[in-house]
């Protein structure tokens, strides 16, 4: 998987884009079932003529299908989401960026990158400006690129910032 980028800009742009393909799988499928299990339906009248599909069985249907064909990008989206949870926080919440450079840089990483909210929105969660916030970031992925993306992920560097970041190369045989 790390063969696929060229530093950390790269990585976490990607974690970046499978966080909002994570976030509007979840809300095209509960939009879905809104209107298959709670929307409107033929049967209550609603003033709509009838429908073919009285029961929702191609509703359920599409449901099934639009889960099917995310079913794949979303695993490979999670590996992807997780890799990069393990180079901010480690394995137990306190190694990784975290410890090697503060909660402070390690939390604008996740709340940039794995959970995809904009400079500002970054801002206020880490209660520092958008432009900080930016530079915490940059600061973290540069780091991480200075380790380089296959020691950060083994812990080496990072390491000796930090005691260890507990990773293995589990992470890089997906």
């Amino acid at each position: 998987m790390l063969d696929d980028f060229q530093n950390a800009r790269e990585l976490f742009e990607a974690a970046r884009s499978a966080a909002i393909e994570r976030d509007h799988a979840a809300k095209q499928l509960e939009r879905m079932r809104h209107r298959t299990l709670g929307g409107s339906s033929s049967i209550s009248g609603g003033g709509r003529g009838a429908t073919k599909d009285v029961n929702g069985t191609a509703a359920s249907i599409a449901i099934v299908d639009y889960e099917s064909m995310m079913r794949a990008r979303l695993v490979e989206d999670t590996k992807l989401l997780n890799l990069c949870a393990a180079l901010i926080y480690g394995r137990n919440g306190r190694e990784g960026v975290s410890a090697g450079l503060g909660s402070e840089y390690a939390d604008v990483l996740f709340w940039r990158y794995l959970n995809a909210e904009t400079w500002v929105r970054c801002g206020v969660l880490c209660h520092v400006s958008p432009a900080t916030a930016k530079r915490h970031a940059m600061t973290a992925l540069d780091t991480i690129d200075s380790i380089g993306l296959r020691h950060a992920i083994d812990g080496v560097g990072l390491g000796s910032m930090s005691g260890s970041i507990g990773l293995n190369a589990d992470y890089l045989k997906s």
